[in-house]
C-alpha cells in the first residue's frame, strides 16, 4: 500500500512539473542494501546513480540495479564464489580456492569444476587419472604407459618411485609401462589401434599374448606347455643345485685327511644339522602360532567395516537435514528477494517520475499543489526509512546460527570419528598386508628351508657311505705311511737341489741383463745411424714434390687441351687466333716447365746418391752446374711467357703474375743451390729441412700455376673456334701429340705418387703431401672422365692405332658385352687400279677386346670388301655376324654409320644404321645370330686384356681371323655395356695425324644421360620461382635432387622406389614421402618443384609429382640434379649413388643449362637402363608371366648367381612355358629338374664366387652347362610338383645375388632382362650385388648400379638418421659413470688449477677425485646435500650455495701446498688455515664420477657419481677431451629426454652374466631407434656354443640363431624409416619355426632342429667385446636408443651389468 500511495504521489509531481527540489530530495536518501545479505561489499545505490546519470542511459541504471537487487544473488553466489560454512567468514561468499587453476567451483560446498592443466581433486590439488606429475607446478602430463599418446595410454595413475615411476595399468595390462598384455589376454598395445582383449579359450586355458591363439595343455604339437616347462625349470633348478652342491663336496671329501681335525669337522656338521632341525621346527610352530593372530585380525578387520557402514548410515542422515536446513534458509532469502523486487520497482517508477518532471519543464503546473504533494512523498519516505528488515535480519540470523550449530555437531559426531575411523581402517589395511607380505616370506622361507632339509637328509646319506669309504682308506693310508715318510725325505733332497738350481738361474739371470744392457746401447747407436740414413732419404721426396707439381701443371695443359677438342665442331668464332696462339704459347711454357723439373729430379737423384755415398763435397760441383743449367731452361720460359704476353693483351696480367712467380721460384732455388754448395755431413738435418721449406714454395707456386691455367681454360670455354681455320690444325696436333705423351707419362707419374704417399708416411712431421697427392689423383680421374665424354671422330690413316682403356668389371663382360659406335670410309679417287689399292680388299682391322700374349675368347669387327662383319669368339668356338657395307663420304662433310653390337651369352645382334649422322638415317633390320652351342662366357684375363681400335701394335699378333691391315675411315666411339667410352681417353695412339680430319653432320639426341657418379648443377636467382625437369630411370635407390645453403637445405632421394623429401628450413626438420611407388619408370616422367607457396610442404603424385617446398623463394643460389659433390654427401650423411637415367627439359622458370656438370653425356641409351643385377633376402622373389609362350624348339635359360648357401630351393622356375624346368643348388651343386627327371653338375660351385648356368629343355629332353666346362651328369628320375603360370627367380627360398638374365624363347632383344619389370616380393635390391660390394674404397667404383657406399658398412656411418644435437665439451655421467684422464704429474703437482662446468639435479654424488701414489684419494670434489665440498687431505671446503637446481654452475678449485681455494658461481669459499694430512703428491690420472678406489679415506664422501652434465673440465687451463677410461659417460644433449638407454657407438656396449633357463623356446621384446642404420643390437652365447644375434644391416633387422646343429637365418625390412622414431622389435623362438617382428612386419622360418638345455649365457646388448667377436657377422657397434627389454617377458635391468664404452643408461636424446 505503501509504494502504491508513493506511485500516486509521484504521478501528481511530474504533473505539476516540480524540478529540482525533487531531484535533490531523491538523491539524499539513504536507501542501502546490506552487502552481507548480498553476498558482496557495502555498496550505496547513489554511487552507481550518479554514474548512470552522467552516462544518461537508463538502462545501465536497470542494469546496475539488477545486479545488486536480483533475488538469484541472494540464494546463491557468484560464479567464482562458495558460501563459506564456518570460521570468520560463516555465511559469506569467499572466493574459490582452486590453486589457480580452476575459476568456478560448487557454490554450496567449494569443491573446484573445471579444473585445468590435467588436474583435479577438491581444490585441484593433484593429477588427473593417468597424468602424473605436480599439480601445483601445472606440470601433470599423461603417464606414457606405453606412450604419451591418449590411444595408447593404458593406466589409472602412475606412482613415483624415485627417478622411476611405475605405471597402475588397466586390468588387462602389465608390465611397468603397460606395454604388454597381461595373462590371460592377447593383443599389442603399442601397435596402430592396439589394446588387450581378454583370451576366448575354454576350460580357462591361456592363450598367445599377440595372436589369441588358445593353447591346449594336453596337444603335444604345441609350442608352449606351461606345466611342462614349470616342471623342467624346477627340475633344472634343483639339479643345478645339487650339481653345484655334489661338486663342492667331492671336493672337500678330495682333500680329506683321515685325522682328528675331519672326524672333530663331521662331529659338527652332524651338530649343525641337528640345529637346523630345531630350528626349523621352532619355525614352524612359530608360524602355525601366529595363524590365531591372523584370524584375530581378519574378524578386528570385519568389526571395523561394520562400524563404518553404520557411520556411513548416519552421515547419509545427517546430510539429508542439513539439505532440509538449507531449503528453509533458501525459502528465507526468497522472502528477501521479494522485498528487493519491490524496492527495484520503487526505483523505477523514480525513473519514471524524472523523466515526466523533465518533460514537464515547460508546461509548468500548480506550484501548491506540487509542494504539498512533494511534502506528502518526504513523510510517506520517512515512514519508509522507519520500517527496516531488522526483525526479519534477526530472524534470519538465528535460523543461520542453529544450522551452524547442527553442522558442528555433524562435523563432531559424525565425521570427525569417521576420519579416524578411516584412518585406523588404512593403518589397520596396510598392517595387514605388510602382515600378508611377511607371511607370504615366512612361507617361502619355510618351502626352501624343507627342500634344504631334504637335501641335507641326502647328502647325508651320501656323506655316510663316503666316510665309510673314507675310513677304509684311511686304514691303507695307515698301513703305507712308512714309505710315504721315506718319499717325502727323498722329495726334501729334491727341492734342496732346486734352490742350488735357483742360484745358478740367478747368476745366469744378472748376465743376461749385463748383455741386454749392452745390446740396448748398440740399439741406440744404430738407431742414430738409422735416423741419419732416414733423413737422407726424405730428401728425395722433397725434390720429387716439385717434379709432381710440374706434373700437375701439365695435367691442367690437358685439361685446357681438351676443352678446345670440346670446341673442335663448333662455329662463331671470337678471336680464335689469338687464342690459340696464346695457347700455344703457354703450352711451350709448360712444357719448358715440365723439362726443368725433369732436370731437378736428376739433380737430386744425384743428391741423394752423394748423401748415402757421404760423398756430398765433391758432388756439390756437379749439383752447382745442374742447376746453373736449371736457371738456363727457367730463363728461356721466362722469355717465352714475355712473348706470349706481346701477342695476347688480353691475358697480359696473367702471364705477368706467373713471371713474378717463376721469379720467386729460381730465387728459391739459387737459395737452394747455395745452401748445398755448403753441404756438410754434420749439417744433413738442417739441410733436409731447408728442403722442405723450398718444397714448400715450389707447392705454393703450383698451386697459383693451378688457379691462373684454370681461368685460362674458363676463358678459353667461351671462346667459339671455326674449324675452317688453318690454325685449327696446328692446334690439334699439338693437342694429339700433347695426350700422347701425358698419356705414356700417367702410368709412372701414378707409381711415383704411390711411392712418394707410401714413404711421407715414415717422416717424423707432419706433411701435406697426402692430401696433395689425393687431390692429383682426383685431377687425373676427372681428366679421363672429361676425356670419355669428349665427342668427335678421330680418323684413321690405316698404319695408325689407338689402345683404350679395357672395362674395369671384366666380370660383367663374360655374359654381356654391348658396343655403341659410328664409323665411315672416304671415298677413293682416281682410275681403278689405284681404287683397288687404296681400297685394301683383302680387309681391315676395326677392333679386337681380347687378351694380348696368349689369345682364346676374343670380340673383334673387321671389314672385308667393304663389308663390316662381328666375330666372337666364346669357348673356342667362333661366330660371325655379316652387316652392311659401309657408307662412303667425303671427310669434309662425312656421313658416319651407326652400329650397335649386342651380345648376351653366346646369342648376339647387330644393328646397322646407314648414314646416321644425316637428316635421313636408314635403320637396317636387325642381323641375329642364335648358334647351337652352350658356351656362353667369355673369359678374359685382367692382368692381360687390351682393347685396340684402328690397328694394332707391332708387339701384337691378333687372331688369324682379324690379321688385316689398318682402318682407314673415321671411327668415334660412345659406350662399352653402360660404360661411357670416348676414344680421346686413350692410353696409347699412334700415327693420328693433324691432317685428316672427319667433319661430320650434328647427330639429334634427346635428352641428357646421367651415367650414375656425377651431377648436374643449375643457377636460382631470387626471382626464380619453380624447377622442373623430366627423368626416365629404372632405378629404386639415388639421389634425384638437391638445394641448400648454410641454414637450410633440401634433399629429394628414391628409396625403395619412393620420392622422399628431407630437409631444414627455420629450424624445422622436414621429412615427407609420396604415398606411392614412382620409380622404376619406363616413360620420362615430370618433377615439379614450387618455391613461392605458401602451402605446407607435401609430395603429390599424379601424371606428374609436384613437390611443394613452401615459400622459400629468393633462399638459394644453386641447385644439384642427379646427384651431388662428394662434400655435400658427407655434409649431410647421404649416401645414396647418384641417379643413373635420363633427365630432359630442365627448367629454372625457363630452359636453363648445367653450369657444372660431371658423368652426363648427350644422348639417352634407353635399351641399357635396365637393372640386370638383384639382391635376394631370404623371403623375397621376382615373378613376371611370359609375355611370348616358347615354341617347340625349346626353352634356354642362363643366369648368373653368387651366394654363400650351398642348398638353394629354387634359382630360378620357368613356369608358365611349354616346357617347364626348375634350376637349384643342391650341396653345392646346380641341378635341372622337371616333372620326371633331373640333371646335375659334376662339379660343385664354390660359394661366395659368381657361377654362371646355361639350361635348355625342348622335346628331346635337357641340357645344362655350368662356367662353360661342366655339361652335367646322365639325367636321373625326378618327381616335382606342378609349377605355377609364371616365371619366377628366388621363390623365397635363395639368398645371394642374380644378374643378367637370359630367356632366348620370350625375349626380343639381345639384352640381359631388366629385373626392375618383374613384380617384387620381399626385400630385393635392384641394380647391384651387396655380397660382392668392397669395404672401402666403394665410392671410387665405377659401376652404374651401386646402390651402396662404404659408408654403408663403415662404423662411423649414420647412415639417413640425424644425430641429436650435442652441447660441445660436455659429458653425461651415471651415477656409476666413470672416467679417467691421463695427464703429465708435473701439471697436477705445480699448483694445479681445476674448472668445469656442472649442471644436475642430485643432491649427493662425486664430481671428480685425485689420488696419490698409494692410491689413497687426496682431493676429491663432490656434491653434499646440494653444496659443492671439497676435500684436500683431512680438511674440507664447503660451498654456501647450492647448485642442484638444473641449471649450470661453474666450479673453481686450487690445490696448493698450505691451502686451498674453491669458487662456486664466481663466488669465492677460502681455507684459510694450513692444510692438515696433505702432501702435494698427486698422480694421475684425473678421476671423474663414480669412485674408483677402496680407500675409505672420507666417511661421507658419496661412492656413486652424481647424475648430470660436466661441461669444460679444465686443468690449469688445459681442456680434457679424450678420455683414455670411458664407461657410462655420453655427450650432453640439448632439447628434453626420455626415459632409455643411449648407445653412443664406438664400440660401446653392455655385458650382462647371469645364468638363465634356456631350451628349444626364447622370447626377446624391445623398442630401438637408431641414429645408424647398421650396428649389432643383441648377442647371447650359452656354454654349449649356441647363439643368438640380432644387429641392423642398412636398415634391415636381421636375427640370426645358431642351436648347436643348424645355423637359421631371417630379415624384415620395416615398414617405415627406422628413423626419428621408436619401433617395437621381437623375437620369438619356438620349437617348430623362429620369428622376426617390427612394427607391423614380420618374417617366420621353419626350425629343423631342437636346442640342447644350457645354464649359462652371457648377453652382450649394442656391441661386442674384441675376444667374443669372432664368427659374429656385424661388429659394428651400434648407435642409438633402446629401451623395454624383456627376456622371457621378464623386464632386462642394466643395473648389474657391465659397461664400455659411452652409454647413457638412464635416458635417451627425445630428438
Amino acid at each position: 500500500m505503501h509504494l502504491w500511495h508513493l506511485r500516486l504521489e509521484m504521478a501528481k509531481l511530474l504533473f505539476f512539473g516540480v524540478r529540482i527540489g525533487v531531484l535533490v530530495m531523491l538523491f539524499s536518501l539513504e536507501l542501502w542494501v546490506s552487502a552481507d545479505e548480498m553476498g558482496r561489499p557495502t555498496t550505496f545505490w547513489w554511487d552507481s546513480v550518479r554514474q548512470v546519470k552522467n552516462n544518461s542511459s537508463q538502462e545501465a541504471l536497470r542494469q546496475f540495479f539488477r545486479k545488486y537487487c536480483d533475488s538469484s544473488h541472494i540464494k546463491d553466489c557468484d560464479r567464482g564464489y562458495y558460501r563459506e560454512r564456518s570460521g570468520p567468514y560463516k555465511g559469506r561468499c569467499v572466493p574459490c580456492n582452486c590453486n589457480g587453476l580452476s575459476g568456478d567451483c560448487d557454490p554450496h560446498t567449494g569443491k573446484c569444476l573445471n579444473c585445468q592443466f590435467n588436474t583435479a581433486g577438491d581444490h585441484c590439488e593433484r593429477c588427473m587419472e593417468g597424468y602424473y606429475g605436480s599439480a601445483i607446478l601445472r606440470t601433470c602430463r599423461m603417464c606414457p604407459c606405453p606412450l604419451t599418446d591418449p590411444a595408447k595410454s593404458f593406466a589409472v595413475g602412475c606412482l613415483g618411485v624415485g627417478d622411476e615411476f611405475e605405471c597402475l595399468c588397466k586390468p588387462g595390462y602389465s608390465g611397468v609401462r603397460c606395454e604388454r598384455c597381461a595373462l590371460g589376454y592377447y593383443g599389442s598395445p603399442l601397435a596402430e589401434r592396439g589394446s588387450c582383449q581378454p583370451c576366448d579359450c575354454e576350460h580357462g586355458y591361456v592363450c598367445d599374448p599377440l595372436t589369441g591363439d588358445c593353447y591346449e595343455a594336453d596337444d603335444p604339437d604345441t609350442d608352449n606347455c606351461f606345466d611342462c616347462d614349470i616342471c623342467v625349470v624346477k627340475l633344472m633348478d634343483d639339479l643345478a643345485a645339487m650339481d653345484e652342491e655334489f661338486a663342492r663336496l667331492i671336493d672337500q671329501l678330495g682333500s680329506f685327511s683321515p685325522n682328528a681335525t675331519s672326524y672333530t669337522g663331521l662331529e659338527k656338521l652332524e651338530d649343525a644339522i641337528a640345529d637346523t632341525k630345531v630350528l626349523v621346527q621352532k619355525y614352524t610352530e612359530s608360524v602355525f602360532k601366529l595363524k590365531p593372530k591372523i584370524s584375530e585380525l581378519e574378524s578386528h578387520l570385519q568389526n571395523v567395516k561394520d562400524d563404518l557402514t553404520a557411520l556411513n548410515d548416519k552421515a547419509i542422515e545427517m546430510s539429508c537435514s542439513a539439505v532440509q536446513l538449507l531449503k528453509s534458509i533458501d525459502q528465507t532469502y526468497q522472502r528477501g528477494d521479494n522485498l528487493r523486487s519491490e524496492s527495484v520497482n520503487l526505483l523505477q517508477k523514480i525513473q519514471e517520475f524524472l523523466d515526466k518532471l523533465n518533460r514537464s519543464n515547460n508546461t509548468g503546473g500548480n506550484t501548491e499543489d506540487a509542494t504539498r504533494m512533494l511534502k506528502e512523498a518526504q513523510r510517506m519516505l520517512e515512514k519508509m526509512r522507519r520500517q527496516t528488515c531488522r526483525v526479519q535480519r534477526e530472524l534470519v540470523n538465528e535460523e543461520l546460527r542453529k544450522a551452524h550449530i547442527l553442522l558442528s555437531l555433524i562435523l563432531k559426531d559424525l565425521i570427525f570419528p569417521l576420519n579416524g575411523s578411516l584412518i585406523a581402517a588404512d593403518r589397520i589395511r596396510q598392517d595387514l598386508m605388510d602382515r600378508a607380505e611377511d607371511l607370504r616370506d615366512i612361507q617361502e622361507a619355510i618351502i626352501d628351508a624343507q627342500l634344504d632339509v631334504l637335501k641335507a637328509n641326502g647328502v647325508n646319506k651320501l656323506n655316510e657311505e663316503q666316510l665309510k669309504n673314507i675310513l677304509k682308506h684311511f686304514k691303507a693310508l695307515r698301513k703305507n705311511q712308512g714309505n710315504i715318510i721315506a718319499n717325502l725325505n727323498m722329495a726334501r733332497g729334491t727341492l734342496k737341489d732346486a734352490s742350488d738350481i735357483q742360484e745358478m738361474m740367478d747368476e745366469l739371470k744378472e748376465n743376461m741383463t749385463h748383455l741386454a744392457a749392452l745390446i740396448d746401447g748398440a740399439k741406440y747407436n744404430l738407431e742414430a745411424k738409422l735416423e741419419l740414413l732416414s733423413n737422407a732419404t726424405a730428401k728425395q721426396e722433397v725434390v720429387r714434390q716439385a717434379e709432381e707439381h710440374a706434373q700437375e701443371l701439365t695435367k691442367l695443359a690437358i685439361d685446357l687441351q681438351m676443352v678446345i677438342m670440346n670446341i673442335k665442331n663448333s662455329t662463331a668464332v671470337h678471336k680464335a687466333i689469338e687464342a690459340i696462339n696464346a695457347f700455344t704459347a703457354i703450352t711451350a711454357a709448360i712444357n719448358e716447365a715440365e723439362a726443368a723439373a725433369k732436370l731437378a729430379k736428376e739433380a737430386a737423384d744425384h743428391a741423394l746418391k752423394d748423401v748415402q755415398k757421404q760423398d756430398l763435397q765433391n758432388k756439390a760441383k756437379d749439383l752447382i752446374n745442374n742447376a746453373n743449367a736449371l736457371l738456363v731452361n727457367a730463363k728461356e720460359a721466362s722469355i717465352q711467357l714475355e712473348d706470349v704476353a706481346q701477342k695476347c693483351e688480353a691475358y697480359k696480367n696473367l702471364i705477368q703474375q706467373a713471371e713474378d712467380k717463376q721469379k720467386q721460384l729460381k730465387q728459391v732455388m739459387l737459395d737452394v743451390l747455395e745452401k748445398m754448395n755448403n753441404i756438410k755431413r754434420g749439417d744433413i738435418d738442417i739441410l733436409i729441412n731447408q728442403a722442405k721449406e723450398g718444397a714448400a714454395g715450389v707447392n705454393a707456386t703450383a698451386a697459383d700455376a693451378l688457379t691462373r691455367m684454370q681461368n685460362i681454360s674458363e676463358d678459353l670455354n667461351k671462346v667459339n673456334i671455326s674449324t675452317q681455320d688453318q690454325n685449327l690444325y696446328n692446334l690439334l696436333d699439338g693437342v694429339n701429340k700433347t695426350l700422347t705423351e701425358l698419356d705414356q707419362t700417367f702410368p709412372s707419374l701414378i707409381d711415383k705418387l704411390n711411392d712418394v704417399e707410401n714413404q711421407t708416411e715414415h717422416l717424423p712431421g707432419p706433411t701435406n703431401l697426402s692430401s696433395s697427392i689425393e687431390r692429383i689423383k682426383v685431377l687425373i680421374e676427372q681428366t679421363r672422365d672429361a676425356a670419355n665424354r669428349i665427342r668427335g671422330p678421330i680418323l684413321f690413316s690405316g698404319n695408325a692405332h689407338i689402345e683404350l682403356r679395357p672395362p674395369k668389371d671384366l666380370e660383367d663382360f663374360r655374359t654381356f658385352t654391348a658396343l655403341n659406335f659410328t664409323l665411315h670410309q672416304p671415298n677413293t679417287r682416281g682410275d681403278g687400279r689405284r681404287r683397288r689399292q687404296l681400297d685394301y680388299t683383302d680387309g681391315q682391322f676395326v677392333l679386337y677386346l681380347g687378351n694380348k700374349h696368349e689369345v682364346k675368347d676374343f670380340i673383334g669387327l673387321v671389314v672385308r670388301n667393304g663389308v663390316l662383319f662381328c666375330l666372337y669368339k666364346l669357348g673356342g668356338q667362333l661366330h660371325e655376324i655379316e652387316t652392311s657395307e659401309i657408307t662412303k663420304s667425303s671427310n669434309d662433310k662425312a656421313f658416319m654409320d651407326r652400329v650397335d653390337f649386342r651380345r648376351v651369352y653366346q646369342d648376339a645382334q647387330v644393328i646397322y644404321t646407314h648414314t646416321f649422322t644425316s637428316t635421313e638415317p636408314n635403320e637396317l633390320p636387325a642381323r641375329i645370330n642364335q648358334p647351337k652351342t652352350m658356351n656362353g662366357l667369355l673369359d678374359l684375363d685382367p692382368n692381360d686384356v687390351v682393347l685396340y681400335v684402328g690397328g694394332y701394335p707391332r708387339d701384337f699378333t691378333p687372331p688369324v681371323e682379324l690379321q688385316y691391315q689398318g682402318f682407314k675411315g673415321c671411327i668415334e666411339f660412345s659406350s662399352i655395356n653402360d660404360q661411357i667410352l670416348g676414344l680421346y681417353n686413350f692410353q696409347r695412339a699412334v700415327n693420328i695425324t693433324k691432317n685428316d680430319l672427319c667433319q661430320r653432320g650434328k647427330v639429334r639426341t634427346l635428352g641428357d644421360y646421367f651415367d650414375g657418379t656425377g651431377f648436374g648443377k643449375v643457377d636460382i636467382l631470387s626471382q626464380n620461382s619453380f624447377i622442373k625437369f623430366f627423368v626416365l630411370s629404372h632405378q629404386m635407390d639415388a639421389v634425384l635432387f638437391y638445394m641448400g645453403n648454410e641454414n637450410s637445405y633440401f634433399f629429394i632421394t628414391l628409396e625403395g622406389g619412393y620420392i622422399v623429401l628431407r630437409g631444414v628450413n627455420n629450424d624445422a626438420i622436414i621429412f615427407e614421402r609420396s604415398n606411392v611407388k614412382v620409380f622404376p619408370q619406363t616413360n620420362f616422367i615430370q618433377i615439379r618443384l614450387t618455391m613461392n607457396d605458401v602451402r605446407p610442404v607435401t609430395i603429390t603424385v599424379t601424371d606428374y609429382v609436384n613437390i611443394f617446398l613452401g615459400y622459400v623463394k629468393g633462399l638459394f643460389r644453386e641447385a644439384y640434379i642427379g646427384g651431388v659433390p662428394a662434400a655435400i654427401q658427407e655434409k649431410y650423411n647421404v649416401f645414396l649413388p647418384s641417379l643413373r637415367g635420363c633427365f630432359k627439359n630442365i627448367q629454372v622458370d625457363v630452359t636453363t643449362t648445367f653450369t657444372e656438370e660431371n658423368g652426363i653425356v648427350r644422348g639417352c641409351p634407353n635399351p641399357l637402363l635396365g637393372s640386370r643385377e638383384a639382391t635376394f633376402e631370404f623371403g623375397s622373389s621376382l615373378s613376371m608371366s611370359p609375355i611370348v609362350k616358347d615354341t617347340d624348339l625349346g626353352t634356354m635359360v642362363s643366369l648368373g648367381f653368387k651366394t654363400s648357401e650351398e642348398n638353394v630351393a629354387v634359382l630360378i622356375q620357368t613356369g608358365g612355358m611349354k616346357n617347364e624346368f626348375l634350376l637349384s643348388l643342391k650341396d653345392g651343386f646346380v641341378e635341372m629338374s622337371d616333372s620326371k627327371e633331373k640333371l646335375t653338375s659334376s662339379t660343385k660351385c664354390e660359394t661366395g664366387k659368381w657361377h654362371y648356368i646355361t639350361a635348355f629343355r625342348s622335346s628331346a629332353g635337357m641340357q645344362l652347362n655350368v662356367d662353360n666346362t661342366d655339361v652335367g651328369d646322365p639325367p636321373s628320375p625326378s618327381t616335382f610338383p606342378e609349377f605355377a603360370e609364371s616365371v619366377i627367380l628366388g621363390d623365397g627360398l635363395f639368398g645371394g645375388c642374380l644378374r643378367n638374365l637370359y630367356m632366348r624363347s620370350i625375349q626380343s632383344d639381345y639384352t640381359p632382362a631388366d629385373l626392375s619389370s618383374f613384380n617384387q616380393t620381399g626385400s630385393v635390391s635392384l641394380g647391384f650385388c651387396k655380397a660382392e660390394l668392397p669395404l672401402q674404397d666403394i665410392t671410387m667404383k665405377r659401376a652404374r648400379h651401386a646402390g651402396i657406399t662404404s659408408n654403408s658398412y663403415s662404423e662411423s656411418s649414420t647412415q639417413d638418421c640425424r644425430n641429436p644435437k650435442s652441447i660441445k665439451h660436455t659429458y653425461h655421467i651415471g651415477s656409476r659413470s666413470k672416467m679417467q684422464f691421463e695427464l703429465d704429474p708435473e701439471e697436477l703437482n705445480n699448483r694445479p688449477h681445476f674448472s668445469l662446468d656442472v649442471q644436475t639435479t642430485s643432491s649427493e654424488g662425486l664430481l671428480l677425485h685425485l689420488s696419490g701414489k698409494h692410491g689413497v684419494p687426496l682431493v676429491v670434489l663432490y656434491l653434499y646435500e646440494g653444496k659443492v665440498k671439497l676435500s684436500v687431505g683431512e680438511d674440507e671446503i664447503v660451498s654456501s650455495r647450492r647448485i642442484n637446481d638444473g641449471q649450470w654452475h661453474s666450479i673453481q678449485f686450487t690445490v696448493k701446498k698450505r691451502s686451498s681455494h674453491l669458487a662456486v658461481d664466481d663466488l669465492r669459499t677460502l681455507n684459510g688455515q694450513p692444510l692438515k694430512g696433505f702432501t702435494q703428491d698427486l698422480q694421475s690420472p684425473v678421476y671423474v664420477g663414480q669412485l674408483q678406489t677402496r680407500h675409505q679415506t672420507y666417511k661421507n664422501v658419496p661412492q656413486k657419481s652424481i647424475i648430470g652434465c660436466i661441461r669444460e673440465l679444465r686443468v690449469s687451463k688445459l681442456l680434457l677431451m679424450n678420455p683414455a677410461v670411458n664407461q657410462g659417460a655420453t655427450p650432453c644433449f640439448k632439447g628434453r629426454t626420455e626415459k632409455g638407454a643411449y648407445f653412443a657407438g664406438n664400440g660401446a656396449h653392455l655385458v650382462l652374466e647371469k645364468y638363465f633357463i634356456s631350451g628349444s623356446t626364447y622370447d626377446l621384446t624391445f623398442e630401438l631407434r637408431p641414429r645408424n642404420l647398421t650396428g649389432l643390437i643383441f648377442h647371447k652365447r650359452d656354454n654349449l656354443g649356441q647363439t643368438v644375434t640380432l644387429f641392423l644391416k642398412k636398415g634391415k633387422v636381421v636375427v640370426k640363431v645358431n642351436d648347436g646343429k643348424q645355423r637359421y637365418s631371417t630379415a624384415v625390412t620395416p615398414t617405415r624409416p627406422l628413423c626419428g622414431a621408436f619401433h617395437n622389435v621381437s623375437v620369438s623362438i619356438r620349437q617348430k619355426s623362429i620369428e622376426l617382428r617390427v612394427d607391423d612386419a614380420k618374417s617366420r622360418i621353419r626350425r629343423r632342429s631342437i636346442a640342447r638345455l644350457s645354464v649359462h649365457e652371457e648377453i652382450y646388448i649394442g656391441g661386442l667385446s674384441e675376444n667374443r667377436s669372432e664368427g659374429v657377422e656385424m661388429q659394428t657397434s651400434y648407435e642409438g636408443c633402446l629401451r623395454n627389454i624383456r627376456i622371457h617377458q621378464n623386464p632386462l635391468s642394466f643395473d648389474n651389468a657391465s659397461i664400455f664404452g659411452p652409454i647413457n643408461t638412464n635416458e635417451c636424446p627425445a630428438e
